[in-house]
């Protein structure tokens, strides 16, 4: 009786599951077809939603689809395929995950088994999933608008898009960014008002006379069918090489290859799967983000970086590069005598005593490197501490671990590094009397500071150009983390760590909503360039890069992918806890099936169920499910949250066609709208139900 709670206590007929899951199945198949409203193109890319939607509010694009939506649909096939072996469910999983490989990875050579971070194998995150073309924007950042009372208006010579900022006329930009802040005064916005080639734009204050607006209009290039394309800061075409993978795109993609390599033994899913082990170790490590010297592919300028500079008294003529296709400084220097320096000054930090250095470096022919700490501006030879290295030349890339003990003074070469000194410039040097090309990656400096939780936990984003990591990865979010990888890699402490994040964002929850839920802080500020705008460092927030941190879905797959790792290994005290206080909150707060789970979970501890999110409930289904196989969780809890999700499912799938231009019958779609990630989860969850139901019933 015990080992067949399911079979005794499911309040719905399991053919009925299976019989909507065949439904939805039906759907995807019909709409896969040529003009939008669609399901899966004909190159099978899963567009993000059915229904006509810029997506997120007009960040992307209503043409768009998202790797979220490509990979958790073909993970939810995969699934179906599991508990049916269905030949047809197969074949489209298959289709989809070939076309997953030749757009979403740009169809890039499968990698070795073996990572190797000079070459990054990630997914892009946005692409054009219609078979139409669209426009991307431009930019204006200056734009002199007249305003008469605190009205402006601008004639766009294309379609307008967006209005991001009004300043005074002497105000600047920090930087070259729709989103930048402002330096001088900054008039806020009470209402925007865009249609066609207009905008109005009224401010809080009455204000008469010019100022400066940035916005931007549909005047791009064309993103073309199956293209990928960004959309940050705005709707555009990719760099040569870029892509941008959103981290969450990770775990899914993981599971998509080991069911693909399980299922069909096909060699290049090992290969991948394996990669990515290596791969997700890396991305956690965000080793760049203290770099003195780094790699830039956005800029051609050798010193990009603020506070980079070079001196030289060579004879000849000392050339300085920044290459474009490994973001790397070229240091082309002329046979002859003299010094050539490549430096970073105006450090002013005091060196922690277990700092060490990693210098990534190549060099045309042998050679010897000197790299040169000072804590004195201008030359000291007294105030100098140097550590020479020997390259092996013929372009070989090579990494120098750099040791605090490793530096002596060059006056006296007897005189270590002292303790704690005030690190005012760091210089790369050469003397050598042969024609040289030195090429910089990086100095980087480690290990990380003011960044808790690493090497353990997903930051944001990893992009890269050309496969080589691009930029800084962003702050960690809680619905990005997935303990249960750390158990792929047989990584015991990267288990306890992520769990530790995620209970301490539990906690900090319900310090700052002053709130008894065990839900979760959605995001964490490590010290990076831009956490200023969303709080102090180092705390958990409820805003971030993604203004949609609120979002309930972020809870509830945290919560799933804690309940897969307790169903991993039952022994995990602390999961236990995690999983078993959420769900006590979540069915007290969830008072019958008929009713919207919590949709948005406010900083001031509001619970908002603003509409009905079958993905959501699929999440809470699974994570039941997992929390009941677990063995160590209440059971009639996760029974009840069982029976609540699979009755709402039923509950609200849509047997009969909408009338409207939305054909959504086979659906759980409320309102007129289906996002197809939500589809994948609903898939996933419904066939693990089938899955235990029928292991309950051998």
């Amino acid at each position: 009786m015990e080992n067949k709670i399911l079979n005794n206590n499911l309040e719905i007929k399991i053919k009925d599951v299976e019989s909507n899951i065949n439904s939805y199945i039906k759907w995807l198949n019909n709409n896969k077809k040529n003009k939008v409203p669609i399901t899966i193109s004909k190159e099978y890319l899963v567009k993000a939603h059915y229904h006509k939607e810029e997506g997120r509010g007009g960040y992307f694009a209503p043409e768009s689809g998202t790797s979220e939506g490509q990979f958790l649909t073909l993970l939810g096939l995969l699934d179906v395929y599991e508990i049916t072996k269905d030949k047809e469910i197969l074949n489209l999983a298959k289709n989809i995950a070939q076309s997953t490989l030749v757009h979403l990875y740009g169809n890039n050579e499968i990698p070795n088994e073996e990572f190797n971070e000079e070459y990054i194998y990630s997914p892009h995150w946005l692409f054009n999933a219609s078979n139409d073309e669209f426009s991307s924007e431009i930019i204006y950042y200056n734009k002199e608008v007249n305003f008469v009372n605190g009205v402006g208006s601008i004639n766009t010579k294309y379609k307008a898009k967006r209005v991001f900022s009004v300043r005074e006329m002497t105000g600047k930009l920090e930087w070259e960014n729709p989103f930048s802040k402002i330096v001088g005064k900054e008039y806020e916005i009470s209402e925007k008002m865009i249609k066609d080639n207009k905008i109005v734009i009224k401010l809080l204050e009455n204000y008469s006379g010019k100022l400066l607006v940035v916005y931007s209009d549909l005047g791009g290039d064309k993103i073309q069918p199956s293209e990928n394309y960004e959309a940050y800061p705005v709707w555009r075409k990719l760099l040569k090489g870029e892509t941008s993978c959103a981290v969450d795109s990770i775990w899914w993609s993981y599971q998509c290859f080991k069911k693909l390599y399980e299922i069909l033994g096909d060699l290049k899913y090992k290969k991948i799967l394996e990669n990515m082990k290596g791969l997700i170790r890396f991305i956690c490590k965000v080793e760049n983000s203290n770099d003195y010297i780094t790699e830039d592919f956005e800029s051609g300028n050798p010193f990009s970086q603020k506070g980079t500079y070079t001196y030289d008294n060579r004879e000849g003529e000392v050339v300085f590069f920044r290459d474009s296709y490994d973001g790397a400084i070229l240091i082309k220097i002329p046979k002859g005598n003299g010094e050539v320096q490549f430096g970073k000054s105006a450090i002013n930090e005091v060196i922690p005593l277990d700092r060490f250095y990693k210098l990534k470096i190549s060099t045309l022919v042998k050679g010897k490197i000197k790299v040169i700490l000072t804590d004195k501006n201008g030359y000291k030879k007294d105030r100098r501490w140097e550590k020479i290295i020997e390259t092996k030349g013929n372009n070989i890339i090579e990494e120098f671990l750099l040791y605090q003990d490793d530096f002596v003074n060059s006056a006296n070469n007897e005189e270590k590094l002292p303790q704690n000194i005030n690190l005012k410039t760091m210089i790369i040097s050469t003397e050598d009397t042969s024609y040289q090309e030195i090429k910089i990656f990086h100095l980087r400096t480690l290990p990380l500071t003011n960044y808790p939780y690493a090497p353990w936990i997903l930051p944001f984003t990893i992009n890269t150009i050309n496969n080589k990591l691009n930029g800084q990865m962003g702050m960690p979010y809680v619905g990005y983390q997935a303990p249960w990888l750390w158990q792929e890699l047989n990584d015991e402490t990267g288990v306890l760590e992520s769990l530790k994040f995620i209970n301490d964002a539990r906690n900090a929850y319900k310090k700052i909503t002053k709130s008894s839920n065990n839900f979760f802080a959605p995001v964490f500020l490590w010290d990076v360039w831009n956490r200023e705008d969303y709080g102090e460092k180092n705390t958990f927030a409820f805003n971030g890069p993604d203004p949609n941190a609120t979002w309930g879905g972020y809870q509830y797959r945290a919560i799933e992918c804690v309940a897969k790792t307790l169903y991993n290994d039952n022994t995990l005290i602390l999961a236990r806890e995690i999983v078993e206080d959420f769900l006590t909150d979540i069915d007290r707060v969830w008072k019958s099936y008929k009713d919207n789970l919590v949709t948005d979970f406010r900083e001031s501890g509001q619970l908002l169920k603003e509409y009905y999110s079958s993905h959501d409930v699929a999440l809470v289904l699974r994570a039941s499910l997992y929390a009941l196989k677990s063995g160590v969780v209440d059971k009639e809890l996760s029974m009840r949250l069982i029976n609540k999700c699979v009755l709402s499912l039923n509950y609200n799938f849509n047997k009969k066609t909408i009338i409207g231009i939305n054909k959504l019958s086979g659906t759980w779609a409320k309102d007129n709208k289906w996002y197809m990630f939500w589809g994948g989860e609903i898939l996933s969850s419904l066939s693990l139900l089938v899955k235990f139901y029928r292991e309950e019933s051998l």
